[in-house]
């Protein structure tokens, strides 16, 4: 029934509106190859809108557990990249970079 508003109304409209006018603007102004983003464009520009009034939360992806490497996976790349890096001739230094 709209009882429960998730966002500001006003918000929401300033947002969608910004989102809207580039969209618009990128087609009838842009010139070439930008001539064919104006979505993009758009919703680049609500993101950003969106994200300047706060209506982005990200809780989420602060709370999502990290990517970790095994210590043979880690181990395994460095022997790999020390290769490759002694192949070309670039020596020790990245094996030092990216080796214990």
């Amino acid at each position: 029934d709209g009882a429960i508003e998730l966002t500001p109304y006003d918000a929401s409209l300033i947002v969608a509106g910004i989102a809207f006018a580039v969209t618009v603007l990128i087609s009838l102004l842009a010139k070439g190859l930008f001539r064919l983003l104006p979505v993009l464009g758009g919703i680049t520009a609500g993101y950003c809108a969106a994200l300047f009034f706060g209506m982005v939360d990200f809780s989420t992806v602060n709370a999502a557990p990290r990517i970790t490497l095994k210590d043979d996976a880690i181990e395994r790349s460095c022997q790999i990249w020390s290769r490759v890096a002694t192949f070309f001739g670039l020596g020790a230094p990245p094996a030092i970079l990216f080796c214990r």
